[in-house]
């Protein structure tokens, strides 16, 4: 029944840290000022909206670009919004061929690794819906990948997913054949 006496002044636990105050930064000196934001160095460009692209070849370039870096880094819903905003401004002129066939194959074999055999099939179908035929566009390393994934399924024994992909496939491929 006996109890420990303690010091009688409190410990921090030790785990306590003080923080630092960031010192604070002065305010520039007071001037007149006309407006809240300020003003642009003359330098600088500003880049076309989407809306008026037109059928501005730099400026479709300078998208396409845009939209290849998103596939490429592996965020084809963000290429595919990137892809249907520019179709739609600039008429579909030349926006296709001017999509860098490597940086999209690259994104799908990421996809396909990181997501899986179904959010790649998806893709497809939402890019034939933009009016591009991704399946089509892609390189001889993405479409091995794609069919390494496929045969895994076969040697799975899993042939309903293996069927349900073939036909999938089959639909985005055959949609992309010129009507003869």
């Amino acid at each position: 029944m006996a109890l420990a006496m303690t010091s009688s002044t409190p410990q921090p636990p030790p785990d306590f840290r003080r923080r630092r105050r960031r010192p604070r930064l002065q305010p520039a000196a007071p001037g007149p000022r006309s407006s809240c934001s300020p003003s642009p160095s003359p330098k600088a460009k500003a880049l076309p909206l989407l809306s008026d692209v037109g059928r501005d070849p730099t400026t479709i370039k300078y998208y396409s670009r845009v939209a290849s870096s998103l596939a490429g880094a592996g965020r084809l819903r963000e290429f595919l919004l990137a892809a249907e905003g520019l179709r739609a401004a600039s008429g579909g002129a030349g926006f296709e061929g001017r999509i860098s066939r490597h940086l999209l194959s690259r994104g799908v074999a990421d996809a396909l690794r990181d997501h899986g055999l179904p959010h790649v099939l998806e893709f497809f179908r939402d890019a034939n819906r933009v009016g591009i035929r991704a399946a089509m566009m892609l390189d001889s390393d993405a479409s091995d990948t794609v069919a390494a994934a496929c045969r895994l399924l076969l040697g799975e024994s899993r042939m309903v997913e293996f069927v349900e992909v073939v036909e999938a496939l089959a639909r985005n491929v055959a949609s992309n054949l010129p009507n003869v």
